[in-house]
């Protein structure tokens, strides 16, 4: 019985012990491994993005839609956009 009472008190002492320093770097370096590959995947997406934008760009200045490698903005009616729900740039707010 006394052993028994030896173990369940060696056992708890384990648990409440504090993590040794391999636990800790160990977690750290997954930590850098999970924040590298956000990195990476975020440098991809912004120059897939960058890619695109010159692609498309390149289209339209090749079709000879546009001249002097301008993009051309296009004019939406007012009454489309309040249709649309854009209200403009103001605030919610009234005052």
């Amino acid at each position: 019985m006394d052993d028994v009472k030896l173990k369940l008190m060696e056992l708890k002492q384990r648990m409440n012990a504090k993590p040794t320093v391999n636990r800790i770097s160990a977690l750290e370096e997954q930590e850098k491994r999970i924040q590298d590959q956000q990195e990476q995947k975020e440098t991809f997406k912004r120059k897939f993005k960058e890619e695109q934008e010159t692609k498309k760009r390149l289209k339209i200045f090749d079709e000879g839609e546009v001249e002097d490698g301008e993009l051309e903005v296009e004019k939406v009616d007012p009454d489309f956009a309040a249709i649309m729900g854009f209200g403009g740039f103001r605030s919610s707010k009234k005052k």
